[in-house]
């Protein structure tokens, strides 16, 4: 396993409170101090957000409105999508590797 630092909420915060908290995790994933976060997940769920806004935005609007075709479309949403797919085929490569490695 890791010698990685576990954070967890705190119970017991106001509604305020929590979302500040949560606002300060994330801002500690772009900084070198440990945060909730993984800034890597973070990462993969932007490009699958941007793969699906681009497959959602161009089969609806642009194809629509005569703009790109299927082929334009899915060049796009494939690039997101493979991207999204890298980082996530990283990180299960690291998970691997720290389980492999012996205390």
């Amino acid at each position: 396993m890791s010698n990685a630092i576990e954070i967890k909420c705190p119970t017991g915060l106001t509604r305020w409170k929590r979302f500040c908290w949560h606002a300060n995790e994330l801002h500690k994933v772009f900084s070198n101090e440990p945060s909730f976060y993984s800034g890597k997940r973070i990462k993969e769920w932007i490009a699958f957000a941007t793969g699906e806004y681009i497959l959602i935005h161009g089969f609806v609007v642009l194809l629509k409105a005569d703009k790109l075709d299927y082929t334009a479309i899915c060049f796009m949403a494939g690039t997101a999508f493979a991207i999204a797919g890298y980082q996530l085929n990283k990180i299960q490569q690291e998970k691997k590797a720290d389980e492999i490695k012996p205390n």
